[in-house]
């Protein structure tokens, strides 16, 4: 059984998150990157580059440990100030909610989150920061179809890509939960080690809606 080491330190941007509904220019189930500058926050659409693929801190050691910046908990959203936020000590063992109450909409109070660093291209990164039940279900499934590959792929982190997403439910409570493959296992990218400055990626406009292409080859000469 490996032993995951999830220190990461603070949770630092820019964020890669998941957008369930549509809203703010963005169609349901895209992804958008989250910057901050002072007190407000920018957004660059990246649904193009998920399904194009990104590379997760996530490996196996020579050790039988599970390297990597994976974290599991929950998280809770104020109104005027930062997330609140429990992550488990290990994501090998679930822990519960902080608690069990539930907002106006009728969902919980502390909400489902992963994240990990990966990166992104260009020799960029971002804090790959899921949360909500559509996203977490979706990211779930990608790290099981990652439990298949570690062992034959000791110190090499996967590359996965977006290919869409499935609806479950209806009205209220639709899901688009992400669906993923892993297009490939690759060395550690620099910018994922521990010691690599970060990198601005620079802002962009308010995301317009992306096209919506076949799931891309994954080029050889990406600059991760």
């Amino acid at each position: 059984m490996f032993k995951i080491d999830t220190n990461v330190g603070g949770e630092s941007g820019p964020f890669l998150n998941y957008k369930n509904r549509a809203g703010q220019g963005m169609p349901d189930g895209s992804w958008y990157l989250r910057e901050k500058q002072g007190d407000d926050s920018r957004y660059t659409d990246m649904t193009a580059t998920m399904r194009g693929g990104i590379v997760a801190d996530i490996f196996a050691t020579p050790e039988g440990q599970l390297g990597g910046t994976l974290k599991i908990g929950y998280v809770k959203f104020n109104d005027n100030s930062a997330p609140d936020r429990h992550w488990w000590r290990t994501p090998l063992a679930s822990e519960p909610r902080p608690n069990e109450a539930k907002n106006s909409e009728g969902s919980y109070d502390w909400q489902n989150a992963v994240a990990f660093r990966a990166a992104i291209g260009g020799g960029k990164s971002a804090l790959f920061d899921v949360s909500g039940w559509s996203g977490y279900k979706g990211v779930m499934e990608m790290i099981n179809l990652m439990n298949g590959g570690f062992a034959s792929n000791i110190g090499k982190c996967p590359m996965v890509q977006y290919t869409g997403f499935r609806v479950e439910g209806t009205g209220k409570t639709r899901l688009h939960v992400p669906e993923f493959v892993i297009a490939k296992w690759v060395d550690r990218p620099a910018c994922l080690m521990p010691e690599a400055p970060q990198v601005s990626v620079g802002f962009a406009a308010a995301p317009q809606p992306a096209p919506q292409p076949a799931p891309a080859a994954v080029p050889e000469d990406i600059a991760f």
